[in-house]
């Protein structure tokens, strides 16, 4: 097999396991604090599918993590006429001799776009966090991939997909920057280092840091983030065309393509939808007939009239905003436990059972809502359910403070987010006789 035929092999085997991806982001405030709110999101990328490789991870301060997920000297082009399965057993050497390679400090890797500039291999962690992790198989090696968390300081990020995102590894701009991190290791980097939305934007526009992609990696696992702090400053984080965009995300929603301003804009086709119910006696008046005065609003729910309802990124980011803003109209939210029944009734209006959106080719596995999370920056708690455990569960990170902060054993602990359980309680030996 020639080295070009090798990496379209390997690009469709990515696209086999990655699909597309439904993901829904809501923020839900509360109170009269900057600090008082929610963010609830959904997981329904199809390329991490399987329900065993889904985990809630903590990892403690000084955890090293590679720069590039794919590492390149693992991952360069393969000898032309290797036959696939000594393709693959290349890279598995490679990777495993990378492995072996002292985790020194000033372990350095070319750069792909300048050989003038030596940039280091890894980083380390100095702040302890919470995430969401993935793990799949490819090319013969376990990928992790964080796609969503929250740290010590209440800094959450979330991975959502943007298959029209382009990054910055073929720019000039990136040339001398003097970091390198691969957009799919940007949440443990954003993360472990930082306690402030502020200050993830001023080390990302310094000029110093460029995130960039990999040719091995298809569109549909090309993703935009959402960041917010403890004091409640959230942003989106985007790449198009090579250039960093970052958006006030003072909608407080984000799902998936096209671009976050593109949704913006789409939401003024929705004014018409009213948090009322209010018919033609308020305005131009009612006809009286046989069957009595028309028209009139028979029904709750009408107002919704034009709300769209399918499960595509446009109408989602559409439907939250537009549900959360009703809700906070008609019946406002002022204490946490209030937030998080609407959080949850959020994220339940953007629900997709398994089977219900379309492959978009033989290769997809489809999308459906593997799982949900609703963060507390404030409280420093995440909660989280699967698709066959709908009970909420929940993690205190103020109980993790020492497992944060310690400097051997563990460097991570792990719960699987699909169990056994269906989440269904037996109360019936609580009735009374």
């Amino acid at each position: 097999m020639k080295a070009a035929s090798w990496w379209l092999a390997a690009v469709a085997l990515w696209a086999a396991v990655a699909g597309g991806g439904a993901c829904t982001y809501v923020e839900v405030r509360y109170g009269k604090g900057d600090e008082d709110f929610l963010i609830g999101r959904t997981m329904e990328l199809g390329g991490l599918s399987l329900e065993k490789g889904w985990k809630m991870t903590a990892f403690r301060r000084g955890v090293r993590f590679p720069y590039s997920l794919l590492p390149i000297k693992v991952m360069e082009p393969i000898v032309e006429n290797m036959e696939p399965v000594e393709a693959l057993a290349t890279s598995r050497r490679r990777l495993r001799a990378a492995n072996r390679q002292p985790a020194t400090a000033d372990a350095v890797l070319k750069s792909p776009v300048s050989e003038n500039v030596e940039r280091k291999r890894h980083f380390h962690t100095s702040i302890g966090f919470l995430a969401s992790t993935g793990s799949l198989q490819m090319l013969g090696f376990e990928l992790e991939a964080i796609v969503d968390g929250m740290n010590e300081a209440g800094l959450t990020m979330s991975a959502h997909t943007h298959m029209r995102a382009q990054y910055a590894q073929d720019t000039p701009a990136a040339e001398n920057a003097a970091v390198h991190v691969d957009y799919l290791v940007l949440i443990p980097w954003v993360l472990g280092r930082f306690n402030s939305t502020s200050a993830v934007v001023d080390a990302l526009t310094s000029g110093e840091v460029a995130v960039v992609g990999h040719v091995l990696l298809p569109k549909q696992l090309s993703i935009h983030f959402a960041l917010a702090d403890a004091h409640g400053h959230s942003v989106v984080l985007e790449w198009v065309k090579g250039s960093l965009r970052v958006h006030e995300n003072s909608v407080g929603v984000l799902t998936n393509d096209p671009e976050f301003d593109w949704h913006l804009l789409n939401l003024n086709r929705f004014s018409s939808i009213s948090p009322q119910s209010s018919g033609w006696g308020d305005t131009i008046g009612l006809i009286e007939t046989e069957e009595g005065p028309v028209p009139v609003p028979g029904n709750h729910g009408l107002n919704l009239v034009g709300l769209p309802g399918d499960a595509g990124p446009e109408t989602r980011f559409v439907r939250t905003f537009v549900l959360r803003e009703l809700a906070m109209y008609n019946a406002p939210v002022t204490t946490r436990r209030e937030a998080f029944q609407l959080t949850t009734g959020l994220l339940n209006n953007v629900f997709i059972p398994n089977g219900v959106a379309a492959k978009l080719s033989f290769t997809d596995v489809g999308d459906f809502t593997q799982w949900a999370l609703i963060k507390d920056p404030k409280a420093r708690r995440t909660f989280y359910r699967s698709y066959n455990d709908n009970s909420w569960k929940m993690i205190d990170m103020a109980r993790l403070d020492d497992f944060f902060r310690s400097a051997d054993g563990d460097e991570k602990l792990a719960l699987h987010v699909f169990t056994d359980s269906d989440g269904v309680e037996d109360v019936t030996k609580n009735l009374s006789v």
